[in-house]
């Protein structure tokens, strides 16, 4: 073979590997790009999600259903920004199972922070609404016929008090104060005063059942399926970044190894080439 046409194929050899190498790393570094774009809304997912915690923690504090129009509109976003992630991972063509079971785990969360407003709603969310406004009447009431009848004043009131601490805060301490202090006076007050007592003891009985949906520790009732509804996502969330996390490392890899591969193929070319 003659010199130039050596040289000719030579260049020709360089320049298409050049071209080759330039535009594969180009379409990987692309897809690595849109990679690191879907990891970084899986990121905005986290914080979406740690606001709907911040509304229902505001909620419990507060106890104001403004809370649930805001959880309502994190909710919403949320699921605005799922769907796009769906599609960019579809677009990718990358398949993270656990990204599957966020649509329900999330409507799981969802649900029980209606259910928790609604439930608070039928307690009361203040001594001027729900069962507490009945308790507080019921109270009065029963602290007005003790002292009209100067009878039994002082256990009354003691344990009128502790009912009413616990309806107000829920406090699982006040509850076992208050069946204490009712199975001692119960009978005696319920000979005393009637039905201006049996209607207080009955109010209360509604309100310890509606604490007991609710759940008066966070671990148990609709406080406790709200925790670990929020903790699966938040697990679901660390398998969606690692399996993400996993996919761009794999990408980077082969793009990686299918350079080398190139290059040695044209190495290996020019050389043969060289030879004839």
């Amino acid at each position: 073979m003659k010199i130039r046409d050596k040289l000719l194929g030579l260049t020709g050899i360089s320049v298409s590997a050049l071209l080759l190498v330039l535009g594969m790393s180009w379409v990987a570094n692309e897809q690595v790009m849109n990679m690191n774009h879907a990891a970084t809304d899986v990121k905005q997912l986290e914080v979406t999600l740690l606001n709907l915690r911040r509304n229902e923690k505001d909620f419990l504090l507060r106890r104001d259903t403004k809370y649930l129009d805001k959880f309502q509109a994190n909710y919403a976003l949320f699921q605005t920004k799922l769907s796009e992630l769906e599609e960019e991972l579809t677009a990718l063509n990358i398949i993270v199972p656990s990204v599957a079971t966020l649509p329900v785990s999330m409507q799981d969360y969802n649900l029980s922070m209606i259910a928790l407003v609604n439930n608070y709603l039928t307690l009361g969310l203040s001594p001027e609404q729900g069962l507490l406004k009945h308790l507080n009447n019921s109270y009065k009431r029963l602290l007005q016929t003790a002292d009209r009848y100067n009878r039994n004043l002082l256990i009354t009131t003691d344990l009128a008090q502790t009912a009413k601490m616990f309806a107000l805060l829920g406090n699982h301490e006040y509850y076992l104060e208050y069946q204490a202090k009712f199975t001692l006076y119960d009978q005696q007050l319920a000979l005393d005063f009637g039905s201006s007592y049996t209607d207080f003891r009955a109010t209360m009985a509604k309100i310890s059942e509606q604490y007991k949906t609710i759940g008066d520790t966070p671990e148990v009732g609709l406080r406790g399926e709200m925790r670990e509804y929020s903790h699966q996502v938040e697990r679901t969330f660390k398998d969606v970044s690692q399996q993400l996390n996993d996919e761009i490392a794999k990408q980077q890899q082969q793009t990686m190894t299918i350079i080398i591969v190139a290059v040695l193929i044209v190495i290996i070319a020019l050389i043969t080439l060289s030879w004839l």
